[in-house]
């Protein structure tokens, strides 16, 4: 995936944090039933946290992340 998007890519995006897993938890609501479709609504709120809270502490570093660098350089 790091050759593909790079590290500090899409995959560090706040709409990568929200859509992969509301991608999930369709999948889960409409594709699954019972107790796999409560784990899998779990695990995507999971995911959302777990990549929200990589996005943060992202930013706090440096180089930052694409919603908080520029991506032009100013004169």
């Amino acid at each position: 995936m790091n050759k593909l998007f790079g590290h500090r890519g899409i995959t560090h995006t706040l709409i990568f944090s929200i859509v992969i897993p509301l991608i999930i938890a369709v999948i889960a609501f409409y594709g699954l039933d019972g107790l796999s479709q409560s784990m899998m609504m779990y695990f995507s709120i999971g995911l959302f946290v777990g990549i929200l809270s990589h996005l943060i502490l992202d930013a706090m570093t440096k180089s930052g992340v694409p919603p908080t660098t520029r991506s032009v350089q100013r004169d």
